[in-house]
């Protein structure tokens, strides 16, 4: 089997953007051996070597690495690749997964033009609002 990288998308073609379509688990294991560095790797049940070849023969992997793997196997997940459809998290609107963005700023400018109007009283003291006679040391605090 040949080796596979760890993650494989597909394009959206409402979006044109990469979406996650499946996760190849994989461990990699480094040690250094009488030639240099080597790299283990396990993925989906198959081990591979320093340049992603196939280790055929188990017993060139070391032994704490084959027990690393059986003690915690790597898990993945999968999707069901690109969502099409999208839902507003603020209105709950399902729509074209393309338009959401759109649908956010028009939520966004919505929000902008009502600031202010939904108060009732101002959020700063008028004039007419009675001052402390009590000044505020906050370096005598505590003291």
């Amino acid at each position: 089997m040949a080796y596979r990288l760890p993650h494989e998308f597909e394009i959206d073609r409402a979006t044109s953007r990469l979406e996650l379509v499946r996760e190849n688990p994989e461990v990699s294991f480094g040690m250094w051996n009488e030639r240099g560095a080597a790299w283990y790797r396990y993925q989906l049940g198959h081990w591979y070597d320093t340049g992603f070849n196939e280790i055929t023969n188990l017993d060139e992997i070391p032994q704490w690495c084959k027990d690393a793997v059986a003690k915690n196997p790597p898990r993945g997940s999968r999707s069901f690749g690109p969502t099409v459809t999208d839902v507003c998290r603020i209105c709950g609107d399902e729509m074209n997964a393309s338009d959401l963005n759109d649908h956010y700023l028009d939520h966004y400018n919505r929000m902008k033009d009502d600031a202010g109007t939904l108060l009732a009283t101002p959020a700063v003291p008028t004039k007419d609002a009675p001052e402390s006679t009590k000044k505020h040391d906050a370096n005598r605090v505590g003291r």
